[in-house]
């Protein structure tokens, strides 16, 4: 058979595809994703494929031949895709002259013979395919079908941030009217660090010059008092300078990598993992945690990828460590904020605590966070009577291990 409909008439799949997911300009993030997949597992075509109600459109590919690449797109019933989104799952072909689930047409047209496809997903429906395609018989590995399945999951991850940025119209102005902010801030930062070197470079020479005084010996004699006495204010002034230059120098690392979380936050929206959604949140709540013993990050056995969009992410464990901190210093606690990753299946919690601070605390810190969150389903907030969790979906595990699920420090 040259061709065969495996979908039938399914207008509802209509409602999975935005006009900017169906747009035929390239991206440059699923561009890169087709080219890695065909140099991955060795095949000399790749592409990322919406299958819709007649066709398939090719939102990203590499190597496909040129009337192709030109057209971008083939009917559906021709189509190997179409038995991904069919299936729910990765559909193989060692050789498709010989197998007779698949139509011909691209066959005989373009001697497609080997065909690996792993489903990508827009809002939990299957939308198409990230596939693989050879021209000579072969058998993907099991290694292959990992390979692919994790570039698959990126694929599904960046037609979600499509999707975002038409939801969010307002988000490309907001980027553009912080960037030069940052841009001034960072400026002004680089004059404050040279101003306090050159500060500490004076010190570090008028020290030196006094020591040098303090040894002399005017007309042979030593040194008077008075001018002895002089000299120790004067190296008490620079004692003392030296410790606020100190001051400021720290200062100011807290202030840079404040404003660099912080402009990862508003400019750059794309998926977060856990790893850096904690290092952001301690950067920007250092300030409020430092006063009552710091927050320190717990070591991490495996790192995924959030479900939950990177600015909210970030924004509710640096909300969450500024409250708890803040109900800390009120009631003159030390001790610092505690802070535990575990896996809960689906999903990853955070679990902040801090020792002594009373349940009341507790909810009170839950209940401002959960206002906070609203109705997103990727999160939810558990207040516990010691701690608060703060449970986000994954969307796939940056190094995944290979033997079961994810599994965090306790």
């Amino acid at each position: 058979m040259d061709k065969y409909d495996a979908l039938g008439h399914q207008p509802e799949r209509s409602k999975i595809f935005s006009q900017e997911i169906l747009a035929e300009v390239e991206d440059p993030k699923l561009t890169e994703i087709v080219s890695q997949a065909a140099n991955n597992l060795s095949t000399p075509m790749a592409m990322v494929t919406m299958v819709l109600e007649k066709i398939q459109f090719f939102k990203a590919h590499y190597g496909l031949p040129s009337d192709l690449a030109v057209s971008r797109s083939t009917e559906r019933d021709v189509s190997f895709c179409q038995f991904v989104v069919r299936d729910g799952e990765a559909f193989e072909v060692e050789n498709a002259k010989d197998d007779s689930r698949v139509p011909k047409q691209l066959v005989h047209q373009y001697g497609i013979t080997a065909y690996m496809g792993i489903p990508i997903k827009i809002n939990e429906h299957v939308a198409g395919s990230l596939c693989v395609i050879d021209t000579k018989p072969r058998k993907f590995s099991s290694e292959d079908q990992r390979l692919l399945s994790e570039l698959a999951d990126e694929v599904s991850l960046r037609l979600e941030e499509i999707n975002q940025e038409r939801n969010n119209p307002r988000l490309s102005l907001t980027q553009l009217a912080a960037s030069p902010g940052f841009t001034e801030i960072r400026e002004s930062l680089e004059l404050l660090d040279y101003n306090n070197n050159v500060s500490r470079m004076a010190s570090v020479g008028f020290r030196s010059f006094i020591r040098l005084v303090e040894h002399l010996q005017i007309d042979g004699a030593s040194t008077p008092n008075a001018m002895r006495n002089g000299l120790s204010q004067v190296l008490t002034a620079l004692t003392d300078l030296e410790e606020a230059i100190t001051e400021i120098e720290v200062s100011l690392e807290d202030v840079r990598e404040s404003v660099s979380a912080l402009e990862g936050v508003l400019i750059d929206d794309r998926a977060i993992t856990l790893s850096e959604t904690l290092k952001s949140a301690q950067d920007l709540a250092r300030p409020c945690c430092k006063q009552v013993g710091g927050a320190p990050l717990p070591h991490l056995e495996d790192d995924p990828l959030l479900a939950t969009k990177k600015s909210l992410a970030i924004s509710i464990i640096s909300s969450c460590l500024v409250l708890v901190s803040t109900q800390m210093n009120e009631l003159g606690l030390r001790g610092g904020v505690k802070i535990k990753a575990q896996d809960v299946g689906s999903g990853v919690a955070i679990i902040i605590s801090a020792d002594h601070l009373t349940p009341s605390s507790f909810k009170e810190v839950g209940s401002l966070l959960e206002n906070y969150v609203g109705k997103d389903p990727t999160v939810s907030i558990i207040i516990g009577e010691q701690e608060i969790q703060v449970i986000f979906s994954l969307v796939s595990a940056k190094n995944p291990g290979e033997n079961g699920p994810l599994t965090y420090s306790k």
